[in-house]
């Protein structure tokens, strides 16, 4: 006899249970005419700059932040001009992400992966200069944009220490402003308009992604259950000085925060840090899904991903210096060096042979 589950324990939800959830939910909102348009991201002529020091006043030592700041002070009053030189990190970059398709950004460290996300998100730091275009469907991303549309994932955690993990992403839904689509494809699937076998199936699914412990948030719940944090809901997040989740749970915490928003465009940088192999794999597994199914544009950078997770994704862009050496479908990107000379080796990561090339 089979053992009867715990009551009180989640039922578990596997990766074909994900893929049979977002589909009935994809076609449930079609049926009622919930939709959201693709984004398709463009830039052109991408260049992201920033202005330096020269010669030894670009040590940060504590006699040059002193002189650096008076001299700042007196360049405001014309006073003098401070010796400064231009440094582009990303170079004349140019190129479309579509959506529905996983993206990966790789590069050497120091080549830009960072820079060029938080450029495509629209959150560059105030002494980044940004030129070039950069367009969401064919319009421009300016001011005006809705803040909405796309969300930037850094590679650090901040949160707050004194919340729970469930109230972390209830708080990030509630200011993110996630709609109640869960709700009404819930009530779609409970009305017997179509084949009882058919809605009953349906049904079970929605009730398996979104039925966790006593929270009401159906999104809050269904992202807690993908990513894995269904063992620590009612746990502090935790800090320095108070004992909380351990850091790949932190990480994945970081990822719901985002995913539960109404984004359609993710840009993530480095989010396996922290995390080995089989859990870097679970999440871009399901983030894959989401963005087959739910016409999700996404970027993610990795470091050093293994063969199973590299395979998950469709395309590829490769950063050096700034300048975008490779961007395309990720099976044919082996073929393009081997024409330049550069031959992978039959043993050796793709991945690894990427970023050395």
């Amino acid at each position: 006899m089979a053992a009867t589950m715990a009551e009180g324990e989640p039922p578990p939800f596997t990766h074909e249970d994900n893929r049979r959830f977002l589909q009935m939910l994809r076609d449930k909102k079609q049926m009622l005419g919930i939709g959201s348009p693709k984004v398709e991201v463009q830039f052109q002529d991408l260049t992201v700059e920033t202005y330096v020091r020269i010669g030894r006043r670009e040590l940060p030592t504590l006699p040059n932040c002193v002189v650096n700041a008076a001299q700042e002070l007196a360049s405001y009053s014309h006073m003098c001009t401070p010796r400064k030189r231009a440094v582009k990190i990303i170079n004349a970059a140019s190129g479309t992400i579509r959506p529905s398709r996983m993206t990966l950004l790789l590069g050497a460290p120091g080549s830009g992966k960072t820079t060029f996300l938080k450029a495509l998100a629209g959150k560059l730091d105030l002494s980044l200069k940004r030129k070039g275009k950069l367009m969401y469907n064919g319009d421009e991303v300016n001011s005006s944009t809705p803040q909405h549309m796309h969300a930037y994932i850094s590679q650090y955690d901040l949160h707050h220490a004194e919340m729970t993990v469930r109230e972390t992403i209830d708080f990030a839904s509630n200011m993110l402003g996630t709609n109640n689509e869960f709700e009404m494809i819930g009530e779609a699937a409970r009305r017997k308009h179509d084949v009882v076998n058919e809605v009953d199936k349906n049904l079970d699914s929605f009730i398996k992604a979104t039925t966790f412990g006593e929270g009401r948030n159906l999104t809050t719940n269904y992202i807690i259950k993908i990513l894995g944090l269904s063992e620590c809901t009612d746990t502090l997040v935790g800090d320095e000085m108070r004992r909380g989740i351990s850091g790949g749970q932190k990480k994945r915490l970081t990822i719901g925060e985002m995913l539960v928003g109404l984004a359609k465009c993710f840009f993530m940088d480095d989010i396996s840090t922290g995390l080995d192999s089989s859990t870097t794999y679970e999440i871009i597994k399901v983030i894959q899904q989401m963005a087959h199914l739910l016409d999700l544009t996404v970027v993610i950078s990795l470091l050093q991903p293994p063969p199973e997770t590299l395979e998950l994704f469709d395309d590829i862009i490769l950063l050096c210096e700034g300048q975008i050496v490779y961007q395309g479908p990720r099976e044919n990107a082996t073929d393009f060096f081997e024409i330049m000379g550069f031959k992978c080796p039959d043993r050796k990561n793709i991945a690894d042979f990427l970023q050395e090339v």
